[in-house]
């Protein structure tokens, strides 16, 4: 998963569990 903005651009990270979360990628840029 990635964020593509704001201060964490860029940068990998797994979403906490219990948390929904959907992965961007990065051809959604």
């Amino acid at each position: 998963m990635r964020i593509v903005g704001g201060e964490f651009s860029g940068r990998r990270f797994s979403p906490p569990s219990g948390i929904p979360a959907r992965p961007t990628t990065d051809v959604a840029k």
